[in-house]
This record gives C-alpha cells, structure tokens and sequence, in this order.
C-alpha cells in the first residue's frame, strides 16, 4: 500500500460519510404535496385549451403555462434549496420519467384521434381531466424511486 491510499477502516469510514450525505440530499428533494397537482392543472390547462380549436387561446395559454412552469421551479428550490433536474435521475427513476411522458402523449393521442378523426369534442375535456391525476400519481411515484436512489450507492 501507498502512502496516499487510504486504509480499509478509513475507506470504509469514507464510504458511511458518502452514503449519509446521499441520504440527507435525499432527504431534501421532498416534492412539495402541491407540486405535482399544480404541475397536472398547468399541464390540464393546455390539454384543455387544445380542445377548443383556437389558436388565438393557445398561445396565452401556453404563455401561462411557462410562467406557472417558472414558478413552480422557482418555489421548489425556495422550499428545498435546490432544484432536482430529471437528468440526474437513476435508471429506474428515468424509466418511470419515460412512462410519464409515454402515457400523457399516448393521452393527448387518444384525445386528437377522438376529436379530429371521430368528431368527440368532449375527448380534450376528458383529457385534460385525466391528465391531472396522471401526473400526480406518476410524479410522486418518481419521487420516491428517485430518491431511494440516491440513498442507494452505486
């Protein structure tokens, strides 16, 4: 052994201090109660105004959505003190991030093929309705797999 390794009781020591650091991280990027609600009603609101065939609210819309978007973040790093970006997530976290966006994408399609091919208008209402239990259910789901993540070492 070399002077600047470390012995195996200091490598173990080192090892207990990084996984108490992970599980305090952890411990700070608990997602507000209102957060993924919020996010799902953001998310609703376009969802809503894609059904109304007009262009003219989209745009405002949108327009709101990013500002409530900014928001968000800007009151979860508030809360938290840090902002958690999905591309620091682990591979089953990322894996649930795909199926979130899988089955709002896969929502929004059932909902133009419902309107635009068949003529349903009711099919955006409906949409944006379902969307909000979808993102709360999926993003707390997320939460927790991310952050038992990075309690887990790698």
């Amino acid at each position: 052994m070399s002077a600047t390794e470390p012995s195996r009781a200091e490598a173990e020591q080192l090892l207990r201090m990084v996984a108490q650091t992970q599980a305090q991280a952890a411990d700070r990027v608990v997602t507000p109660g209102w957060y993924h609600p919020a996010l799902g009603l953001l998310l609703a609101l376009v969802v809503a105004a894609m059904g109304a065939h007009n262009v003219m609210l989209l745009s405002p819309v949108l327009a709101v959505f990013v500002v409530g978007i900014a928001l968000l973040v800007t009151a979860y790093k508030s809360q938290a003190g840090v902002w958690v970006g999905g591309t620091a997530s682990g591979p089953r976290a990322k894996r649930l991030q795909q199926v979130m966006l899988v089955a709002i994408a896969g929502l929004l399609a059932v909902a133009a093929v419902l309107d635009h091919g068949l003529g349903h208008r009711w099919a955006w209402p409906a949409a944006a309705v379902l969307v909000v239990p979808l993102v709360v259910v999926l993003g707390r789901r997320y939460d927790a797999v991310y952050r038992a993540e990075m309690r887990t070492p790698r």
